[in-house]
């Protein structure tokens, strides 16, 4: 974001209760998103004050409070976790519905409904990918503030027959040397042989770009690996063969491939692999998952030490996640921004502390199809020029 200073907020207007501009705005960005809100109605300096975008931006980047995880269920309900014990993860977690739901476009509302894809989250930024159900070529791409309740559509890339979204590898978020928020999107469009898209949309442009991807055996997306953003670049696993890093760079808007040299005998029989980012620790780590030995699963956890030095992989730890840590395993989501390991069991959500010895977890019942790391903000949709 670009730099702004506090004056660049003040206003003319006479003072409130004898407070000066400076004391004002301390106050303001010290209080609650829900009581900023209301304090709209207070005067016409304080509504034209809060409603600046450039409050928005100043009031994120002065908030100090570590992100949420944010859940997709089913349904399309968008809900938050809530640790009962933020030391102690076996106390319970809880998940609570958000206030605020997207359901302000018509197509969610209408007798055929539709599907919520979690693309991204972003500065409290919710990117949703809507697909109708039954019809064809009505999908739609929605950037949403839960806390505000505002929402903007963007028109997607014409494409003729049926599209299928590739959720995992898509992503959205901030490429700060641009100052320019970006969705990528990877899918599949029947038309009428099934063919891979891959898109990136400028929120600032407002302009698509389509990426050319190589031969089907060196796709990155061949695996529906996740996306992990760094650096302001994509990362994505070759998971098949696991011998590249493949990266996408936001700012050229370019492919390379970098060697995934893990140590082969590190897990030589693994069932998944994947990439990950531990948001507290601001690195790049590598998720293995063994098969299963006498019905038994062992996680282990692989961390970049120094970013593009593909070479300084470093083993963190390694977990035996014993039948009632983990009974059956689906998948993995990755990581809360704490570094609690979020997985599917097939129950729901299994949530993992690492940090525990033995590990501490817990298991929020219910569907869940993605997670990504949540904040409030009061930033706009429509603010994004």
């Amino acid at each position: 974001m670009s730099e702004f200073t506090m004056k660049e907020l003040k206003h003319e207007e006479s003072r409130l209760m004898g407070l000066s501009e400076d004391l004002t705005l301390e106050i303001l960005l010290r209080l609650p998103l829900k009581s900023l809100g209301r304090f709209k109605c207070v005067s016409k300096t304080w509504r034209s004050l809060i409603s600046n975008p450039k409050f928005a931006k100043f009031r994120l980047q002065f908030s100090n409070n570590p992100p949420l995880t944010l859940v997709l269920q089913k349904f399309n309900i968008i809900s938050l976790l809530k640790y009962r014990n933020t030391t102690d993860i076996s106390e319970g977690v809880d998940i609570i519905p958000m206030d605020q739901q997207f359901g302000g476009v018509g197509s969610c509302d209408g007798p055929h409904g539709c599907y919520c894809f979690l693309v991204g989250s972003c500065d409290g930024l919710v990117c949703l990918y809507v697909k109708i159900k039954r019809k064809i070529c009505q999908d739609s791409l929605h950037l949403w503030n839960p806390t505000t309740n505002e929402h903007k559509q963007i028109t997607l890339p014409m494409e003729y027959g049926l599209t299928y979204l590739n959720v995992k590898c898509c992503w959205f978020g901030f490429v700060p040397s641009l100052d320019d928020y970006k969705v990528f999107l990877v899918y599949k469009v029947g038309n009428p042989v099934y063919a891979e898209r891959v898109h990136v949309y400028s929120v600032r442009n407002h302009r698509w770009r389509e990426i050319q991807v190589t031969g089907d055996v060196d796709s990155p997306f061949a695996s529906e690996t996740n996306s992990v953003f760094m650096n302001e670049a994509l990362h994505f696993v070759d998971s098949i063969g696991r011998q590249w890093i493949h990266k996408f760079d936001l700012v050229v808007e370019t492919f390379e491939r970098v060697p995934f040299s893990m140590n082969p005998d590190v897990f030589p029989v693994s069932r998944q692999v994947t990439l990950g980012v531990i948001g507290i620790k601001k690195c790049i780590c590598a998720m293995f998952i063994q098969i299963p030995v006498e019905d038994e699963w062992m996680f282990e956890l692989w961390m970049l030490e120094e970013y593009n030095k593909w070479d300084s992989w470093k083993k963190v730890y390694r977990i035996d996640l014993k039948n009632e840590i983990v009974g059956n395993l689906i998948g993995m989501f990755g990581f809360t921004y704490g570094g609690n390991l979020c997985l599917d069991d097939g129950n729901g959500l299994r949530l993992i502390d690492p940090s525990q010895d033995p590990p501490s977890y817990y298991t929020c019942r219910g569907i869940i199809y993605k997670t990504a790391d949540f904040v409030e903000s009061l930033i706009s949709p429509s603010s994004l020029n």
